[in-house]
């Protein structure tokens, strides 16, 4: 009975955190996301997440309560940034300007 409750906890936090990425566009810089969000954004691992907090890659969260969450705008940026750094490595003597307008940014 246990591990069908965690099963069913485990679906639909799942759907929540896609819903929430179907609707990040839509979310103000000012909202928070959790965890599965940053992951699915940036598709990796929860601890691939951790690792690009500590060293850099995305901002850190902030703790709310006992809840761990990220800034929306900061992802926003973050997410910008590192489309940016794989435009101009993609394409090596390009501007940054030129790559980013080149990816419609």
């Amino acid at each position: 009975m246990l591990q069908i409750k965690s099963s069913v906890r485990a679906a639909n936090s799942a759907q929540r955190a896609q819903a929430a990425v179907a609707s990040f566009d839509s979310l103000p810089d000012s909202g928070f996301v959790s965890l599965p969000v940053v992951q699915l954004l940036f598709g990796c691992s929860g601890p691939t997440v951790w690792r690009m907090a500590r060293d850099g890659r995305i901002p850190k969260p902030e703790k709310i309560g006992r809840m761990t969450r990220w800034r929306v705008g900061a992802l926003r940026r973050a997410a910008l940034t590192r489309l940016s750094g794989q435009v101009r490595a993609s394409r090596p003597g390009v501007t940054r300007q030129a790559a980013l307008s080149a990816a419609g940014q």
